[in-house]
């Protein structure tokens, strides 16, 4: 009775330090983990209760993973689609300021300088959406009834960040301007970059956003240095996390468009001044935000550490056989 109660006490542990490491995935882990410990031992009357409890547990874990290849892809291929999405609206404003030898405005403006459509508008005949661009009334507002009912009807993959789905609508965009007296749009910006010239940023990820992207509405350079965000709507965000495995911290982050069309992921914990150094585009600020970074991510998670001595001396104590109680 004594060993009985051990070998559920460690089992219990087992599963715990499973699901504590890996989640719902950690129930498959530990049945697996528990059925090989059943099957070493080979206890005459509980191997069938192990083996059949095992079956069942592996059978979920084959639902569970061809659930997970039914859904979403994961974010280690969402992450690098939003920066592609960058990419190409980098590739577009470089492409913009070579054909009109100054970087694109924040918004088309009527001729008493009112605001009508925003500088994405300017971006989809290099995005291949020129059918879209030539149907639009650019002398009209973005959201006339014309131009809204068109605005809302394609969906602008370049414009939207496939990790957060739970607020996309075909009409908005994840993707803000930064401006400021300082910034690169409406300049002659081709000029201005040679040489040790400061090289800022220029578009940034948002979250959760309602701003359509034909609306001209964009983020001050004062509203992006309010930091980096993870699952919230302030200044830059985004869902986006780098898994640091298992003995190492995951990293949170957003991506930032540069004037020279890079693109680099800035984590939550990008200190305040080095985040408005690199916004702001000064010399060796990106060099000095990747050696923090680098040095960073080799946080180690002690709580994942100490879970995994738990499940190891777990198991020990289950391939150990316990003493019988002697009289």
């Amino acid at each position: 009775m004594q060993f009985s109660l051990q070998g559920l006490l460690l089992a219990f542990v087992v599963v715990a330090m499973s699901a504590a490491l890996f989640g719902v995935t950690g129930l498959p882990v530990a049945a697996t983990l528990l059925a090989v410990v059943g099957w070493i031992h080979r206890p005459g009357r509980m191997a069938p209760r192990l083996a059949t409890a095992g079956s069942v547990f592996l059978f979920g874990a084959v639902l569970y993973s061809l659930w997970l290849g039914c859904s979403d892809p994961p974010e280690t291929f969402r992450r690098p689609a939003c920066r592609s999405n960058l990419r190409e609206i980098g590739h577009a404003l470089s492409y913009y300021e070579a054909q009109h030898g100054r970087f694109p405005p924040t918004s088309i403006v009527s001729q008493d300088g009112q605001p009508l459509h925003s500088w994405r508008v300017l971006m989809l005949p290099m995005l291949g959406h020129n059918g879209l661009f030539a149907s639009l009334k650019l002398d009209e507002a973005w959201d006339t009834a014309t131009n809204k009912s068109l605005l809302a009807s394609p969906k602008i993959l370049q414009y939207q960040c496939p990790t957060d789905r739970s607020h996309q609508r075909p009409s908005t965009t994840h993707y803000l301007a930064i401006t400021g007296p300082d910034s690169l749009w409406g300049k002659e910006a081709r000029t201005s970059r040679e040489g040790n010239i400061p090289n800022p940023a220029v578009v940034a990820e948002v979250l959760e956003s309602d701003i359509g992207w034909g609306e001209p509405r964009d983020m001050t350079f004062e509203e992006a240095c309010r930091g980096v965000n993870c699952g919230t709507v302030s200044g830059i965000a985004s869902r986006h996390v780098v898994p640091g495995g298992l003995f190492f911290h995951d990293q949170c982050g957003a991506h930032v468009l540069f004037a020279d069309g890079s693109v680099e992921f800035i984590t939550t914990e990008t200190p305040p001044d080095l985040l408005r150094a690199v916004l702001r585009g000064e010399p060796e600020s990106l060099a000095e935000l990747k050696s923090f970074q680098r040095d960073y991510t080799g946080r180690i998670h002690w709580a994942n550490c100490t879970a995994v001595a738990v499940l190891a001396a777990s198991l020990l104590g289950l391939l150990v056989p316990a003493r019988p109680n002697r009289h």
